[in-house]
């Protein structure tokens, strides 16, 4: 096997685990969710996250003996304000205009932006094959998520659409970075870069002017967010699973496959994320996976395999 094919194989598994901790999310938060404000518990879960990864970034930093330079650190910190603190907070708002399985499909398009965003910025080709496996792949998640039976908002599919292209900027210009110091040094500093945002942001909502503007648009959870609402010995377990295993593991593994993977490549994970979900739901918390839900896992493992064997496939080809 050559140092090239070796990097693949790491990236495919980087996207592996990245998909298995993601895919756990709704498990976690289905015990943890109901007792925080959205941004708050967004917010503690990117603070934990960063904070637990932060003796491995400074590790990293001194093995490679490197720094990160005034004008990089700049770059982090606007990289996360872009792709955790609006993409996420868009996302819940979003949700607040329309259902959720709408905004799921949605953000699902994330991938067809870091497509198109990865030709100018990292300078990387979209191929047949690329676009032959993202046809499949979202059609998969349509025959999912099934959103022609929800009543659909052009407010919430604009914001769901504004979260998905806040996130592909996020996985794209994230890349670059991860490529500078690597995928531990790049998740910890946008991940306490978010945390700290979105606390100045929550001291805000405690002013009168801006919480009574959040309740005259209707978005109330973003109003007097509070601080320490919810936290207790029956929620900190699962508070630390979301924050540390899934959003600070998860986001590594998610910039670690950036390090040996296409960018295009990598988003996948977010096709993947629909498949082993409901496969987890069943197996932990014994729910029921549909009809529909089988014929999307179908098509999105078909699209799935088109993007990597015929990826195999070319560089044989160019062997030979």
């Amino acid at each position: 096997m050559s140092d090239g094919e070796y990097s693949k194989v790491k990236g495919y598994i980087y996207i592996a685990l990245a998909t298995v901790l993601f895919s756990t999310m709704e498990i976690g938060l289905k015990y943890t969710s109901k007792d925080f404000n959205p941004m708050q518990l967004t917010m503690i879960r990117f603070l934990f996250g960063g904070i637990a990864l932060s003796p491995f970034a400074l590790m990293k930093l001194r093995k490679d003996n490197q720094r990160v330079s005034g004008k990089n650190l700049a770059k982090l910190v606007l990289i996360a304000f872009i792709g955790i603190f609006l993409g996420m907070n868009i996302f819940q708002m979003a949700v607040i205009y329309t259902n959720a399985s709408v905004v799921s499909v949605l953000f699902s398009t994330n991938t067809i932006f870091v497509t198109i965003l990865a030709v100018p910025i990292l300078g990387e080709a979209i191929e047949r094959k690329t676009i032959f496996a993202l046809g499949f792949q979202i059609a998969g998640v349509l025959a999912i998520i099934q959103p022609w039976d929800a009543h659909i908002s052009v407010m919430g599919a604009v914001l769901s659409l504004c979260s998905a292209l806040a996130f592909a900027i996020y996985g794209v210009l994230g890349k670059e970075q991860s490529q500078k110091y690597g995928g531990i040094v790049t998740t910890c500093i946008c991940s306490l870069a978010a945390a700290v945002q979105m606390f100045i942001y929550m001291c805000l909502s405690h002013i009168d002017g801006i919480a009574d503007f959040m309740r005259g648009i209707g978005l109330d959870s973003f109003a007097e967010v509070p601080f320490i609402k919810g936290l207790g010995m029956d929620t900190i377990p699962g508070l630390l699973y979301v924050s540390i295993i899934v959003t600070g593991c998860g986001y590594l593994c998610y910039f670690l496959a950036m390090e040996h993977c296409e960018a295009q490549t990598v988003s996948l994970v977010f096709f993947f994320k629909p498949i082993l979900a409901p496969i987890l739901a069943v197996l932990l918390i014994d729910e029921i996976i549909p009809l529909n839900m089988m014929v999307g896992i179908i098509l999105i493992l078909i699209g799935s395999i088109v993007s990597i064997v015929s990826d195999k496939f070319t560089k044989n080809k160019k062997q030979l």
